[in-house]
């Protein structure tokens, strides 16, 4: 790690990491340990497909910057944007259906599902890459759907667990090497559940085309509560379980160039017409992508 990563950011965008990690590193269990470590900073299960720069630029910022962990949760976060969006100005509407996009080679209007036609300068759609393309040309976009066509889903299966005390306090994070899993208690690190209560939070990274029977992933996640946290069983308080959760919309894929590969945010054929959303520009991942496609959809609208 002597600067040899960083150069590879640049020059391994369209080799996947399990092609960049067979030759760079001898002994299979340290390949698995770093593919563990990829999951933990970015969620893709996919060492076939993912881009080996992407996967290091991400591990990159994962491991030197960290991450932080919201008291009460993303809510706080919406809530807050919701108000910055209001003191700003901004009209915010609930529950209104968008039907379809108008334009004419130029983006005109919005026609909602009860009928109403609103006029615009500019539309971003901060959508994923189906629901947009539905919204435009009847599916039919061109743009929009060789989009849609070329994103990998990157998914999760999740467990939420509240307990009444963590019966091994010490214990809060454990992440699986032979096994794609991950534990943490994001209670110990935010005000996410009441005092003296714990919240676990675990996962299953899913490969492409991955789906475990309900049975076979609960008995998982026993399995690794039991060998962590001896005694949950007792303390629990809340569980709930979600089997196919889609983390972003599409991987950075090797055979695209990486991040560079992914959608632009500008809809091609159509001005005034852009995106925003996880699978959207050449920059970032996970929350950070969605944030930095949102704010180049705002100054190019």
């Amino acid at each position: 790690f002597e600067g040899r990563e960083l150069v590879a950011m640049e020059f391994v965008d369209g080799v996947t990491l399990a092609e960049y990690l067979q030759s760079e590193l001898r002994h299979a269990g340290t390949r698995e340990l770093a593919e563990a470590v990829v999951r933990l900073t970015g969620y893709a299960n996919a060492p076939e497909l993912l881009s080996a720069g992407a996967a290091l630029a991400q591990l990159a910022l994962g491991t030197g910057a960290g991450v932080r962990y919201l008291d009460g949760g993303w809510q706080s976060l919406v809530d807050a944007l919701e108000r910055c969006a209001r003191e700003a100005g901004a009209e915010l509407r609930y529950g209104a259906q968008l039907q379809r996009v108008e334009h004419d080679g130029r983006a005109r209007a919005i026609r909602l599902a009860d009928g109403e036609r609103i006029e615009f300068d500019a539309v971003i759609l901060a959508l994923g890459p189906a629901e947009a393309s539905a919204l435009v040309d009847e599916g039919r976009n061109p743009f929009l759907s060789a989009a849609e066509r070329a994103c990998v889903p990157v998914r999760a299966a999740c467990l939420d667990l509240g307990l009444e005390r963590l019966p091994q306090p010490a214990r809060t994070f454990a992440l699986g090497i032979d096994a794609a899993t991950y534990f943490s208690v994001h209670s110990s690190s935010a005000r996410l559940a009441p005092d003296g209560h714990a919240l676990i939070q675990a996962a299953r990274y899913l490969a492409p085309g991955e789906s475990l029977r309900r049975e076979e992933l609960e008995a998982g996640f026993d399995a690794m509560l039991d060998l962590i946290q001896p005694g949950w069983r007792k303390q629990t308080l809340v569980r709930r379980v979600m089997r196919e959760l889609v983390v972003v919309r599409d991987l950075p894929q090797a055979s695209r160039g990486g991040l560079a590969g992914r959608t632009p945010g500008a809809v091609d054929g159509i001005a005034n017409l852009f995106l925003a959303g996880d699978w959207v520009g050449p920059t970032g991942m996970l929350a950070d992508a969605s944030f930095a496609s949102a704010r180049e959809a705002a100054f190019l609208a």
